[in-house]
């Protein structure tokens, strides 16, 4: 059951990312946090980000895409440590780790490359997988527990 529930928590921090992100980029705050990724501003905490709106939403995105990857690595934890899970699961919590990281590398090139289409439209069809695979496993592992 707690592979359920971290499953069903990563897809939903997942889509709350997606959101913000698409929020971010939808009122050109995109790259409000500067090009310095990882940081924001030259900082880990931007000074301006209880003034700056722009900053804000793209520093919130930012955090909520790193903590959907700690939960990712949770869930996988979770996967390998339990000898009763079913391996495809464990396959399944592993490429969704996988599929994060390579996420945020692109994320990254976002922020780099000044938010490049062609990118950016990779970025968020990786963002849809991301949600659809923890929203898959959540259900089949809730099934499985019963």
């Amino acid at each position: 059951m707690r592979l359920t529930l971290t499953f069903t928590l990563t897809a939903t921090l997942a889509f709350l990312t997606v959101s913000l992100g698409s929020l971010t980029r939808a009122l050109g705050a995109g790259l409000a946090c500067g090009v310095d990724w990882p940081f924001c501003l030259g900082s880990i905490i931007p000074p301006m980000i209880l003034y700056d709106i722009e900053v804000a939403l793209e520093y919130t995105h930012r955090i909520t895409a790193f903590m959907t990857f700690l939960l990712a690595l949770t869930t996988l934890y979770i996967a390998m440590r339990d000898s009763n899970i079913a391996s495809r699961i464990k396959y399944i919590a592993l490429t969704m780790v996988l599929i994060i990281t390579l996420q945020v590398l692109i994320g990254m090139l976002v922020v780099k490359l000044h938010i490049e289409p062609l990118i950016s439209a990779i970025h968020n069809i990786m963002a849809i997988l991301i949600i659809v695979i923890a929203t898959i496993e959540a259900v089949i592992s809730y099934y499985n527990s019963l």
